[in-house]
C-alpha cells in the first residue's frame, strides 16, 4: 500500500497495467491490475 499523498506520478505503461513513483524515491512500483481504475486517464 502506498498513501496518495506519497505518490508523485502515475503512468499507464499499457491498456491494462500502471505504475507509480513515490516522492523521495527513483523506484517505479506496478500497481495491481485490480487497482487501476481507481487512477483517472
Amino acid at each position: 500500500m502506498v498513501n496518495v499523498k506519497a505518490i508523485e506520478t502515475a503512468e499507464r505503461i499499457d491498456a491494462e497495467r500502471m505504475q507509480v513513483l513515490v516522492r523521495g524515491s527513483t523506484e517505479k512500483l506496478p500497481v495491481s491490475r485490480t487497482f487501476t481504475y481507481l487512477f483517472r486517464d
